[in-house]
């Protein structure tokens, strides 16, 4: 659990969930891994989970955007698919607003219209990890092959 001082002054709670809770989520909608180069691209799709809401958070380059916590409790790292992970906000709406997360997610990305321009949370996330998550399934995929001398 990370506390944050939201941009209101108050203090948010933010659970950092790592891969157990997207293999948890995973199992619930009925989704499999089908083997260890697959188990790691999950494990690296709930890092960089955790590495999203670490910068809206204000703890990596980008500035805190964070005023509820709502946005940061909704980036969920979800598998779409075989070998491929997104990791995205899931709409939810603020409390007495018609606005939702994805919108805000969206402004906070794209908007030329904040102080300082686009925070870009998702876009300087992966620009960091990019190599490290490259790595890490590399390695993967060299354990899975054989090589054949003939």
């Amino acid at each position: 659990m990370v506390n944050v001082k939201g941009t209101s002054g108050k203090s948010i709670s933010v659970q950092m969930t790592g891969v157990g809770e997207v293999v948890r989520r995973m199992n619930a909608g009925n989704q499999k891994i089908t083997n260890n180069i697959e188990a790691e691209v999950v494990r690296m799709g709930a890092f960089i989970e955790d590495e999203v809401k670490e910068s809206l958070a204000g703890n990596r380059a980008e500035h805190q955007s964070v005023d509820t916590g709502t946005l940061i409790k909704s980036i969920k790292a979800k598998k779409v698919g075989n070998m491929r992970m997104m990791i995205a906000p899931e709409r939810k709406s603020y409390s007495g607003a018609k606005t939702t997360t994805e919108d805000t997610a969206a402004f906070m990305e794209y908007s030329k219209d904040i102080v300082g321009g686009p925070r870009a949370h998702f876009k300087h996330t992966e620009k960091r990890n990019a190599h490290k998550i490259q790595k890490e399934i590399e390695k993967e995929v060299k354990k899975g092959v054989t090589w054949i001398n003939r």
